[in-house]
């Protein structure tokens, strides 16, 4: 299932919940990690950002975080900062280290996908 959808279903469980409930859970984070290796050697990058578009999957999470934003924004009170996305760029030579383990945590899928 994508995570999209994920969250959508969680942010109606939010809008469904008791007060209690959006006390303690007031904000849902989506976390986007993103490789590109496009960025290792460009000298404008100082701090070796990933560059929104140059990974497909940050441009996607960037779409998608503003579709949601867009559909359920006007649920919430203005001061209510319902969904928040947190953008982890990590280097290729990181995701080479940490493949085998990364793929154990997607049992029994074994693809990169």
């Amino acid at each position: 299932v994508d995570s999209v959808i994920i969250t959508c279903i969680a942010i109606e469980a939010l809008l469904t919940s008791s007060s209690t409930i959006r006390e303690i859970i007031p904000c849902i984070h989506l976390i986007n990690v993103s490789s590109s290796p496009n960025n290792k050697d460009d000298p404008s990058n100082k701090n070796h950002r990933i560059k929104p578009m140059s990974s497909p999957d940050r441009g996607t999470a960037l779409v998608s975080y503003a579709e949601i934003l867009n559909h359920f924004q006007h649920r919430f009170p203005s001061n209510c900062p319902f969904l928040s996305l947190i953008c982890v760029d990590i280097s290729p030579d990181d995701v080479t280290a940490n493949e085998a383990h990364i793929l154990t945590l997607s049992h029994p899928n074994d693809s990169h996908m």
